[in-house]
């Protein structure tokens, strides 16, 4: 079976303009993935950050016994993201010395 070949020729603004509605495109799907994981948000539930973290709920309450810091609102349990980074960094620091 042969195969056919075949080639388009395109200007280099042709180029740039294509490249430039890819990236859009693309940007504009990681922005949405983003958001759907609310990967993008300062404040996440539990269940948001054991998919951020890649962790099982048991190791997250393991975690918070240790120290990992929680807030509290109306009864509502969220997690500063930056906070939970930064506990992560400390505690991998403290375990590295």
């Amino acid at each position: 079976m042969a195969t056919s070949e075949f080639t388009i020729v395109i200007s280099d603004q042709q180029q740039n303009k294509l490249r430039s509605e890819i990236y859009q495109l693309i940007m504009s799907e990681v922005k949405k993935v983003r958001e759907d994981a609310a990967i993008g948000a300062r404040y996440l539930k539990k269940k948001d950050l054991c998919d951020y973290l890649q962790i099982a709920n048991n190791t997250l309450d393991n975690w918070i016994a240790q120290g990992l810091p929680v807030i509290i609102v109306g009864g509502c349990v969220r997690f500063d993201r930056p906070a939970v980074d930064d506990w992560l960094k400390n505690r991998a620091d403290e375990l590295n010395r």
